[in-house]
C-alpha cells in the first residue's frame, strides 16, 4: 500500500531571518537574548539567526513568548508531498507459545518515506 501526504519541512535560512526581523522589531539585541537565555556566548543566537540551527523546542516557546508572537511566526516552513511506502512481511515461524500452539502467523509493517 501507498499512500501520500503532506509533510512540513522548516526552511532553517528563512526561520533565522524571522527570528531576526523579530528581535530587531522588539527592540532587543543579541546580548539581550544571550543575557534572557543565559548563554555564556552569543554563539547559539547568531547560529538561530544566520538559519544553521534551530533553537530547541523549549528556548524556541520563551524566544515567541519573549518576542511576543507565536511561534508560527517565527517558523518558516512549506509542506511538501511524501510518499509513504508500507511493505507487510509475514513470519510462519513464530516464537510465541501461543502462536505456535495455534500455528499463527505475525504479520510485521514497515513504513519507508
Amino acid at each position: 500500500m501507498n499512500a501520500q501526504t503532506a509533510f512540513p519541512v522548516i526552511d532553517l535560512a528563512e526561520t533565522g531571518r524571522r527570528i531576526e526581523r523579530q528581535r530587531r522589531k522588539a527592540g532587543m539585541t543579541v546580548r539581550d537574548l544571550q543575557t534572557y537565555f543565559g548563554f555564556e556566548y552569543p554563539q547559539a543566537i547568531y547560529k538561530w539567526q544566520h538559519g544553521e540551527c534551530l533553537p530547541t523546542v523549549d528556548n524556541l516557546l520563551a524566544l515567541a513568548r519573549l518576542l511576543r508572537v507565536s511561534m508560527e511566526d517565527l517558523l518558516a516552513y512549506e509542506d511538501r508531498e511524501v510518499f509513504h511506502f508500507y511493505l507487510t512481511i509475514t513470519f510462519s515461524g513464530a516464537t510465541d507459545k501461543s502462536a505456535k500452539k495455534n500455528k499463527t502467523s505475525t504479520p510485521l509493517r514497515y513504513a519507508f518515506h
